[in-house]
């Protein structure tokens, strides 16, 4: 009896111990993934955000220079 139970503990132990590096393998694989995404994004937003900052202060400096001459 003792050794059925060991038999089959042993049986479904193996396939957890397959299943256990690979699916931690594929979750960390996301969250790297999300973790570049989202640096990747953010950094493109900053940089945008920059872009538009800097265009808009340009516009109102020829702004002010045309209405001042």
């Amino acid at each position: 009896m003792m050794l059925t139970i060991n038999k089959t503990r042993q049986q479904t132990k193996q396939p957890t111990l397959y299943i256990f590096p690979t699916y931690y393998l594929k979750s960390y694989k996301d969250l790297f993934q999300h973790f570049l995404y989202s640096y990747f994004h953010g950094h493109v937003f900053v940089v945008t955000m920059h872009w538009v900052r800097q265009v808009a202060h340009h516009q109102n400096l020829d702004l002010h220079q045309s209405i001042s001459s």
